[in-house]
């Protein structure tokens, strides 16, 4: 898009009515407000061209795709290193199951997470180990309503107890701490929003370090010709009475010379 805010405002003007469809995002000098820019769009289901924003500039990413009806995003191209706001920036997405690129998410000047992932209904793992939240000051609701969410990594760069906020993980009734904490409706402010640690030191995330490994399962079946480096069993064609006399005879000439 070479003229982006002209064309935001000719989009908003269809986004309540019609599904929408990015095929090409251009924008090479990057934008400092995306602002709603795809939010409540409740029928959007595709977005393509993501992958060509420049975000680098970006500092208000708030309800960027609030209430929309995507099942995936894929974010993995995104800067997020200017980030101040991330309000509402998924908040209300119901068929969301998966973000591709959170785990690369750089948050270390996001004041703004109030409604990050409110009212994802789908969503069942979130990682967000490259989340660090030193500079965050608003984190209220951050998870409300996500009541299929069941893990939730994070590192040790993740760390909100020190924020007053009353409710974070209001009705996350599936969510499961890695040390096997189990939610509880009258412990979800920010004294919950730390690695589990037992019963000693209950919380709701499971740390990174917990995460099992991501592995390929190889059909044997279709290694055969893939390397040309595999050691192949041969079958040996039995032998005929004859052919096996001939060699015993031959053996006994051999063991006598």
């Amino acid at each position: 898009m070479k003229n982006l805010e002209k064309e935001l405002e000719e989009f908003k003007k269809f986004k309540k009515d019609f599904k929408y469809e990015v095929k090409e995002v251009e924008e090479k000098d990057g934008v400092e407000v995306l602002f709603r820019m795809f939010g409540l769009c409740t029928q959007l289901e595709n977005i393509q061209g993501l992958e060509n924003f420049n975000t680098s500039k970006c500092v208000d990413f708030a309800g960027m795709f609030q209430g929309i009806n995507a099942k995936t995003l894929n974010l993995s191209s995104f800067d997020t290193s200017k980030a101040y706001a991330m309000n509402y920036m998924f908040g209300g997405n119901w068929n969301l199951t998966e973000i591709i690129g959170l785990n690369h998410f750089n948050t270390e000047g996001v004041a703004n997470m109030n409604d990050l992932f409110r009212d994802c209904y789908s969503l069942k793992i979130l990682d967000l180990s490259s989340f660090s939240t030193k500079n965050v000051k608003y984190i209220n609701n951050l998870f409300t309503n996500s009541s299929q969410l069941q893990t939730i990594y994070v590192s040790d760069k993740f760390d909100v107890t020190s924020i007053n906020s009353t409710s974070i993980f209001d009705n996350c009734t599936s969510l499961v701490g890695g040390a096997g904490t189990k939610y509880d409706p009258t412990f979800i402010d920010s004294t919950a929003a730390r690695i589990d640690g037992g019963i000693n030191s209950p919380g709701y995330f499971t740390s990174i370090s917990d995460k099992p490994l991501e592995t390929t399962q190889t059909n044997e079946s279709d290694m055969s010709d893939t390397t040309g480096n595999e050691v192949r069993n041969v079958e040996t064609p039995a032998k005929e009475p004859d052919e096996l006399e001939t060699d015993s005879k031959q053996n006994e000439l051999e063991s006598q010379q």
